[in-house]
């Protein structure tokens, strides 16, 4: 069984569209919501089964609800996600039935035209991977035993880089999976261009160790 992992402050409407197809995934155990925006609370999750809903008193960002959702999850593998993509739920599937390592998305795999909706799925393949390319980390799977929580001082950017970097596990991409994104929908915002700015130096000092 596989939890899923979302932190988001709803600014895309596809999340909940994707909630809707991942109710239906037979492998999917929980869905684990980190909800950090701190003004708007409305958003119905109710009317999901599968969702879990963690509603922090105040903005905690995606790396450490990356590192939170992983210590609450109870399933043998657990899957990260970004809140403004859509892809097949075949995927699900695959993942649980195929030995993936840390597997991450093909560059090929991303679609130029992001509607919102669900793409249809291509036979999906497993190739080991040769760097981090754009885009890796928008989809993360691995079982929940290989985690290796992300440093404190990597707030917003770097998460994926770091797990990439420093896990011991095989990083792999997935191909024939399609999938569309808005890509940034939260992290294009202007408030994180300073923290950008200064997770840049820290990961440098923490590749460098």
């Amino acid at each position: 069984m596989i939890d899923v992992i979302i932190p988001t402050m709803w600014r895309s409407s596809i999340l909940l569209r994707m909630l809707n197809v991942m109710e239906g995934s037979r492998v999917i155990k929980n869905i684990i919501i980190i909800n950090n925006d701190t003004y708007n609370k409305n958003i119905n999750t109710r009317a999901f089964k599968k969702v879990i809903e963690v509603i922090p008193y105040s903005n905690i960002y995606v790396n450490p609800s990356w590192n939170l959702g992983v210590a609450m999850a109870t399933s043998d593998m657990v899957t990260i996600m970004n809140d403004d993509i859509t892809f097949s739920i075949e995927y699900f599937d695959f993942i649980n039935n195929n030995d993936i390592g840390i597997l991450g998305v093909g560059r090929d795999c991303y679609l130029d035209d992001a509607k919102g909706i669900i793409p249809e799925v291509e036979k999906l393949y497993i190739e080991k991977a040769n760097g981090h390319s754009f885009g890796w980390g928008c989809l993360i799977s691995m079982h929940r035993k290989d985690w290796i929580n992300i440093p404190d001082s990597l707030k917003v950017f770097y998460g994926d880089n770091f797990m990439f970097d420093h896990n011991p596990i095989q990083c792999n991409t997935i191909h024939g999976l399609h999938v569309q994104t808005e890509m940034g929908t939260t992290t294009s915002d202007n408030f994180t261009e300073d923290i950008y700015k200064e997770e840049i130096k820290i990961y440098s000092k923490l590749i460098n160790n």
